[in-house]
């Protein structure tokens, strides 16, 4: 067992230097690592030098005095003394401890070092990768900005071609539709005459047509109203023999009857059938209803009343017929002065006309004037010679010639106005056929135009796809910048975990070697000690006075008061002494110390129970005091 807490003891430091060194490969390169088992080599040896060669291992690493150390109550801790040939190698062991923690603040330092180095590192090619992404996403969108201005030169300019040629073209459409409709004003001018013939023969049918219409409305309403005078001058049923009343009753009824059936006094008589002016509207006065109503009252024969309703129903639709006819008549007149002054515009060319049908007579007519002077000096010379016969005849095939050129000369005329009208009807038809044409154009236009459009529409769309494509990119590119720079606070954080998990077990080494160096150094102070208890009944050390010792031994430094003591449990007898009641309070296991606290042999540090005096048994006498120094 002692063999096996000695090994244990000097064993740790190497086991140490492999944990460091496996911590060590997580945060250094392949050099570093190789450069720190040389170290580890090289520490190694220098153990070996001291210590001796690796035959004596046996020897080397023997156990320590402080793993054999048992301090409780009721037991005699002979082990605890400490031999005079044990002392150089607790300065041996001074010494490769003293090694060991240079070697450990060497590690610290180059740990720090080349976690410094890697930070740095790491941080620099983090903004490399940075500047170099930004500078990619600045040329980036640069270009598209350069290609996007490029395209939309590209459109202008094209819209802009396109505006010029639609500018020229509609110039050239209007320039040639301007003299289409000159050329066809000329032809229209040329054949008018023609027309303007024919339409005043049909003017003329149709002002004699109204006319007699007019004439035949006049007569019609002449006998409505003659009608009307024969109706109020017969004799009404209150005449008769059978239903006369007497005198008093009837002269008041038959005058009152005669008053509403009378004619209008303002009526104007019928118009004559030529005439143009507009006649005055007769205004025929409504039957007095009241004079009927009274009359119906004073005479009881229901026959009187009945034809009396009849008559004025009649009345009132010879009324209504005659204003709808005046009404007829008013539309006539209107229409005959719209004929009028279309005639007289009309007599306007007749007379034109004339005049220059007068100049041709008078040329005619001074041409037979010529001719027939001609004949006659001709037939005075008739008594000439033969040259003055031949003359004659000369003169008479010149008369024939000319009245054979003026015939020539009319049916030229006649052929020239059924060839104007032929050409009309021609040029009417070229000129629908042109208007056909043009609107045909048109429509093609129009398509064309509409094909223009679908075509800009559709490039426009593909701009417009473009655009969403670059928008789409850059979208996607700031996401792979996010997702990037999450990635790298995601390995921040894992870097720093695991710099803090280093730094912990950096802290968990540095706080075992210091437990490890703080309970050799106790060990170390208890070889001198010098305390013993009783194996039957307990006992306490009472304070002696100092003794004299030309070598200067430590005793056992002061327990400390403060915490309580666990309940004694029962153990076994040790070493074949004592009662089976014995009862072993504290039972600790030392190691080599490391760590915080190199100081050596200090006294506040040495000490090896916990500090739980004040709760030993009554009938246990406390430990001394420690001597004064």
């Amino acid at each position: 067992m002692l063999d096996n807490e000695d090994n244990n003891v000097h064993v740790n430091p190497v086991t140490e230097e492999k944990d460091l060194g496996a911590t060590m490969a997580l945060v250094s390169s392949s050099s570093q690592f190789d450069r720190f088992s040389v170290a580890a080599n090289e520490l190694q040896d220098h153990i070996v030098d001291i210590y001796g060669n690796k035959e004596n291992e046996l020897e080397l690493f023997r156990p320590s005095l402080a793993d054999h150390h048992k301090v409780g109550f009721f037991t005699l801790d002979r082990c605890s003394q400490t031999d005079v040939t044990e002392v150089v190698e607790l300065k041996d062991m001074t010494e490769v401890l003293q090694l060991l923690l240079k070697d450990v603040h060497k590690m610290k330092r180059d740990i720090n070092l080349t976690k410094s180095v890697m930070q740095a590192d790491y941080e620099a090619k983090v903004q490399e990768k940075a500047t170099e992404l930004y500078c990619r996403i600045n040329e980036k969108v640069a270009e598209l900005e350069r290609i996007h201005e490029d395209r939309v030169s590209t459109v202008r300019k094209a819209f802009r071609q396109q505006l010029a040629d639609a500018v020229a073209r509609l110039a050239v459409l209007y320039n040639k539709n301007l003299e289409n409709k000159m050329q066809k004003e000329k032809q229209k001018q040329a054949g008018d005459q023609y027309l303007l013939d024919e339409k005043y023969r049909e003017l003329q049918q149709t002002i004699q047509q109204n006319q007699n219409v007019i004439q035949m409305l006049k007569l019609q309403l002449a006998q409505y109203q003659q009608s009307k005078v024969d109706l109020e001058s017969s004799p009404s049923p209150s005449e008769r023999p059978s239903n006369n009343t007497p005198a008093s009753i009837q002269s008041p009824i038959s005058q009152k009857s005669k008053s509403p059936l009378a004619p209008p006094p303002n009526l104007p008589p019928p118009p004559p059938p030529m005439e143009t002016k507009k006649p005055k509207k007769s205004k025929p006065q409504p039957p007095p209803e009241p004079a009927i109503e009274s009359v119906s009252m004073r005479t009881p024969s229901p026959q009187f009343n009945q034809e009396l309703e009849d008559l004025r129903v009649e009345v009132e639709d010879l009324n209504v017929k005659v204003n709808n006819l005046q009404d007829q008549i008013d539309s006539k007149d209107d229409e005959n002065k719209k004929l009028d002054q279309q005639i007289e515009a009309l007599n306007q060319e007749l007379d034109q006309e004339k005049i220059k049908s007068e100049k041709i007579n008078k040329d005619l007519e001074n041409t037979k004037k010529a001719a027939e002077n001609e004949k006659a000096s001709s037939e005075k010379l008739t008594d000439g010679t033969f040259k003055d016969i031949r003359q004659f005849t000369k003169m008479d095939k010149q008369r024939a010639e000319m009245e054979r050129m003026f015939q020539q000369k009319l049916q030229k005329a006649q052929e020239e106005a059924e060839a104007n009208a032929q050409r009309e009807s021609i040029a009417q038809q070229s000129a629908e056929k042109d208007k056909v044409k043009l609107l045909q154009d048109q429509k093609k236009l129009l398509e064309e135009q509409l094909a223009k459009e679908r075509k800009k529409n559709q490039e426009k769309a593909e701009m417009d796809t473009d655009i969403d494509k670059y928008i789409k990119n850059e979208k996607r590119l700031k996401e792979e910048i996010e997702r990037l720079k999450r990635e790298i606070e995601r390995v921040h954080r894992t870097w720093e975990k695991k710099f803090a998990i280093l730094q912990q077990s950096l802290h968990a080494l540095k706080d075992e070697s210091y437990i490890r160096q703080t309970l050799q150094r106790q060990a170390a102070a208890l070889h001198h000690a010098a305390v013993s208890y009783a194996v039957d009944t307990p006992m306490g050390i009472l304070p002696t006075s100092k003794i004299n010792s030309p070598i200067k031994k430590p005793v056992i430094p002061d327990i400390g008061r403060g915490r309580q003591q666990p309940p004694p449990q029962p153990t076994q007898p040790l070493n074949g002494g004592g009662v089976l009641g014995e009862k072993d309070y504290i039972s600790y296991t030392v190691s080599a110390p490391s760590g915080r606290g190199t100081a050596m042999f200090s006294v506040d540090e040495n000490q090896v129970m916990s500090e739980g005096e004040d709760d030993l048994p009554v009938d246990v006498q406390p430990l001394p005091d420690p001597p004064s120094r």
